[in-house]
């Protein structure tokens, strides 16, 4: 770490948090050179399913001797997708209370961002995540977004018009797909064991994934149909055509 601040004074060496990493010996070790922890922000790169900057404690071997990481500049993200898996997924009623939680009570929150290994789907999650630390006085407490009214003016700009159907299509998806307690199981959507090796007693097609689905499919069923209530007025849409084709595939 010396000879990296002689090299230049401005460097930084970026730490991330993932598993049982960084070791509280490495944290505390950053304190050894001047001003070390400012120039070595973590990312807690899983943080909207399982963070790590609030695991610190006395004699704890991983993140830290105390909470936050021993005070060390780190960085809220969301990880979500890994090695580009399609699949409705998400924790984003995490997010919904978690982000004002931070704002609010944490001195040495840096920032937000993604750690994800592919974002070509779940886009409404990049889309409420990055919006969810601004608001209109930074002096006052962040509250909780009403996600339900954010969803409707989300499906508004997206699909350029309201819909009923619309809107209780995305209630069934915020109670199911993006519900943070029917998604804690393996890393990412559920899996099809279609995709899976041919063997015997099949639990995932991927070493880190999971074929248990923790919500009805019937219920999803539903949220497909309604969806699709309003196909002719919302065909223009690029959007829209997106959302239903992923629910579509999600459902079969």
């Amino acid at each position: 770490r010396e000879w990296l601040l002689k090299a230049n004074p401005k460097a930084v060496w970026v730490i991330q948090s993932w598993q049982p990493n960084p070791s509280s010996e490495l944290i505390a070790g950053l304190s050894d050179v001047n001003d070390g922890k400012n120039h070595a922000p973590i990312l807690d790169i899983y943080a909207e399913k399982t963070p790590n900057y609030c695991d610190g404690k006395p004699g704890n071997p991983r993140h830290g001797y105390s909470s936050v990481f021993d005070g060390t500049p780190w960085v809220y993200c969301m990880l979500n997708n890994f090695g580009g898996k399609l699949g409705l997924h998400g924790h984003l009623d995490n997010i919904v209370s978690g982000i004002p939680k931070l704002l609010n009570e944490c001195k040495h929150l840096s920032g937000i961002g993604i750690t994800c290994e592919a974002s070509e789907n779940n886009t409404v999650l990049y889309d409420f995540l990055f919006e969810s630390v601004w608001q209109k006085n930074a002096e006052q407490n962040c509250e909780p977004i009403d996600i339900k009214r954010w969803i409707r003016e989300y499906t508004l700009r997206r699909y350029g018009g309201e819909s009923n159907a619309v809107n209780d299509a995305w209630d069934i998806m915020l109670d199911t797909v993006y519900k943070a307690e029917c998604n804690m199981i393996g890393q990412g959507a559920p899996e099809s064991i279609v995709n899976a090796r041919p063997n015997f007693g099949l639990k995932s097609a991927s070493f880190w994934g999971n074929s248990l689905i923790g919500y009805s499919n019937e219920i999803l069923e539903k949220s497909e149909k309604l969806l699709l209530e309003d196909y002719n007025k919302f065909s223009d849409s690029n959007g829209y055509k997106y959302d239903l084709i992923s629910l579509r595939q999600q459902v079969l």
